[in-house]
């Protein structure tokens, strides 16, 4: 018979305060500025591999905003 072994696991959760701004689309501007920081880290560490890849989902991000 095999062993039987208990597992625990801790909820994990994340508080965030948001100020409401009636903007819908706030949450993804964030996400966006979030990329564009992201790509600029690593164009400053010379991985431009990274860096593109970030660019590259910023520019997705921001089609989603402007429509």
């Amino acid at each position: 018979m095999a062993k039987q072994t208990e597992q625990q696991w801790a909820k994990v959760t994340e508080t965030v305060a948001l100020e409401d701004t009636g903007n819908i689309l706030t949450p993804l501007i964030r996400v966006s500025m979030k990329y564009a920081a992201k790509a600029a880290e690593f164009r400053a560490v010379n991985k431009p591999e990274l860096a593109k890849y970030y660019d590259e989902m910023t520019v997705n991000v921001d089609r989603i905003i402007n429509g």
